[in-house]
């Protein structure tokens, strides 16, 4: 019976050696790469040669090397995106001059828009090549890249609320420009396309509605009262079908 203990111990302390040291060769490598917790993973290694309390050992190296899995995982995605920085930053600066051309477009088609500031794409401090960023230890590459990708998020994100704060009244202008058709027409198929009290109303709608700059608040209070008009003649002249007719 005790040789049968000795001998599970034995094989216990092996087993915790054996999984201690496959993690920390890969913890040693991944804090040499990353240059982070050097001195932790050495230590670790030192007790694992003297034996000194195995199963923290085996727990801490195993920690350990997920710690820095997990670092060296964020490390290889934000490369990964660096490396096509300089193509994102580019569509960027090309989505700026589109936003400029169509926000002169809105402020000559759209009345009273109001002004939204276009962020610049050149206020972009220039980028750092990969090869700089790789000489450096990971912690100094980081806070290079970390700030930086950052502020191309933030980028992105204005000049779409630019893109849709600018499109949103052209593309309103143009509803209710197919809203006034849709309804000349509905007029037309109850022959009341050319009804005299209806047809000022369409002019006044259509006249708004196709001059520069369009006042959208008064364009959209005419179509309404057009719709609401052309609903009303339709109704007047269904005859009223009372019971047993």
């Amino acid at each position: 019976a005790a040789v049968s203990a000795v001998e599970k111990s034995s094989s216990a302390e092996i087993a915790l050696a054996t999984s201690a040291d496959a993690d920390l060769a890969i913890a040693e490598r991944l804090a040499r790469e990353l240059g982070s917790n050097v001195n932790r993973a050495a230590e670790l290694r030192g007790d694992l040669v003297a034996r000194r309390n195995l199963t923290r050992v085996a727990t801490d190296a195993a920690a350990l090397r997920r710690e820095l899995e997990a670092v060296d995982s964020e490390r290889r995605d934000l490369f990964g995106r660096w490396s096509s920085l300089d193509q994102q930053v580019s569509a960027l600066a090309d989505e700026e001059r589109s936003i400029r051309d169509l926000a002169l477009r809105c402020h000559d088609k759209i009345a009273n828009v109001r002004p939204l500031a276009i962020p610049s794409v050149a206020a972009l401090e220039p980028l750092t090549t990969v090869d700089d960023l790789e000489t450096m230890p990971w912690t100094a590459a980081r806070a290079v890249m970390a700030p930086v990708m950052e502020k191309v998020v933030r980028l992105d994100a204005a000049l779409g609320e630019a893109r849709r704060r600018y499109q949103q009244p052209l593309d309103d202008r143009d509803d209710l420009r197919g809203l006034l058709q849709s309804f000349r027409g509905k007029a037309d198929a109850h022959g009341l396309a050319e009804d005299a009290e209806l047809e000022p109303l369409y002019r006044q709608a259509e006249s708004v509605l196709w001059s520069a700059p369009c006042d959208l608040q008064s364009a959209r209070s005419l179509v309404d009262q057009y719709v609401r008009a052309v609903n009303a003649k339709i109704t007047s002249s269904v005859p009223d079908r009372g019971v047993g007719s």
